[in-house]
């Protein structure tokens, strides 16, 4: 007897349960399967990793960025979950056990991180460029990396070093000190603590009486700082609020533990420092 699947159906079971493998499958069309051979087994980031970052892009086309996100977020928590001595570089070659947490939700995370490092436009350049130019061949970690440096006009071996050829993650403590000149302006220093030294740059998104400002600092040891000029009162702040960083635990520290005041050319600087738990 035939089951007729009305639209509705298709829509919120069939493609919340199956689209990922389905267009997983499919990305193997261009990556590890099709178009594009990885030369050694050591390089199996380019086919899994790829084909899983294809398959997300792929939901946040059909379903939305906010699902896209949540799908990244829930695929690596296995990878998360994972025991220290289970963990291995993705150009291991290991392949079994631990390897589709690493290869396939760790590797479309350390795609996302580069995309986010390198720019929507440069990262999808670098993609179409590597696609083109290793059409029906085979290609290695290596090769993808020297594209990318290309394309993207930096070196990356600090990225691939940490990403591909490391293990583990960050996790991050932070605070924020805010302050005001004698002319009005508000500005805030943001200060980043890690136990490793990884080093990634960050988003932080300050919410102000002005409205909302983003910027960028670079997190790079274990501890790390960067005043961001606000112009007007902050009301609060996030860090790596889009989760673009792969990081196991993120921690704030407030509220108001001390509060400062400096004489500054002529004006006074008010500052204060948040603890952990409010």
């Amino acid at each position: 007897m035939p089951l007729l699947l009305n639209e509705e159906y298709f829509k919120g079971v069939l493609v919340q349960r199956d689209i990922d493998l389905l267009s997983h499958e499919a990305a193997h069309r261009w990556w590890g399967g099709g178009l594009v051979q990885t030369a050694t087994l050591k390089d199996r980031w380019l086919s899994e990793g790829f084909a899983q970052y294809s398959s997300l892009l792929y939901v946040g086309h059909s379903l939305g960025r906010e699902r896209m996100l949540e799908k990244l977020r829930e695929n690596v928590q296995g990878y998360l979950g994972l025991d220290p001595s289970e963990d291995v570089p993705m150009n291991s070659g290991q392949w079994g056990g631990s390897a589709v947490d690493i290869l396939y939700h760790k590797g479309s995370y350390v795609l996302h991180m580069l995309r986010f490092v390198l720019g929507d436009d440069l990262f999808f350049d670098t993609m179409r460029a590597f696609a083109q130019e290793h059409y029906n061949g085979l290609a290695s970690i290596d090769d993808f990396q020297d594209v990318a440096e290309r394309v993207g006009g930096e070196d990356l071996d600090w990225f691939f070093d940490e990403w591909i050829r490391g293990t583990g993650v960050p996790s991050y403590r932070v605070q924020d000190f805010y302050m005001v000149g004698d002319n009005g302006a508000w500005s805030a220093k943001v200060r980043a603590f890690q136990d490793s030294t990884f080093d990634m740059p960050v988003e932080v998104t300050f919410l102000t009486e002005g409205g909302d400002m983003t910027g960028r600092m670079r997190v790079d040891s274990t501890v790390s700082e960067h005043i961001f000029p606000l112009g007007s009162r902050p009301l609060s702040f996030s860090f790596d609020q889009d989760d673009w960083i792969l990081k196991r635990d993120l921690v704030y520290q407030f509220p108001i533990k001390s509060l400062q005041a400096e004489p500054s050319d002529g004006g006074i600087l008010l500052s204060w420092e948040k603890s952990e738990g409010g």
